[in-house]
């Protein structure tokens, strides 16, 4: 450790259990909902949307990937497209 501060990262809140169970009932009512009718078109655009907005915030998340990795931060610029490609 340098001490040095390399960046400044917002204060996160840490998700509780139940915050998990609604985020899952959510999403299993969402199937259940209107976006199985969607045509594929509309869940691509919805889909890319969300991508795009990942990618705007792409070094912040990054960087608290990196804190609580304990991984250099010139990493978390980098592992997100190694992780793509795996996936």
């Amino acid at each position: 450790m340098t001490g040095v501060q390399t960046c400044a990262l917002p204060i996160f809140a840490m998700a509780s259990l139940g915050d998990a169970d609604a985020a899952t009932a959510a999403a299993a009512a969402a199937f259940e909902g209107e976006w199985p009718s969607w045509p594929v078109e509309r869940r691509v655009a919805v889909c890319t949307a969300f991508c795009a907005a990942l990618e705007r915030e792409l070094d912040l998340i990054g960087a608290v990937w990196a804190v609580e990795a304990g991984i250099p931060l010139r990493w978390s610029r980098t592992l997100h497209r190694f992780a793509a490609k795996a996936a």
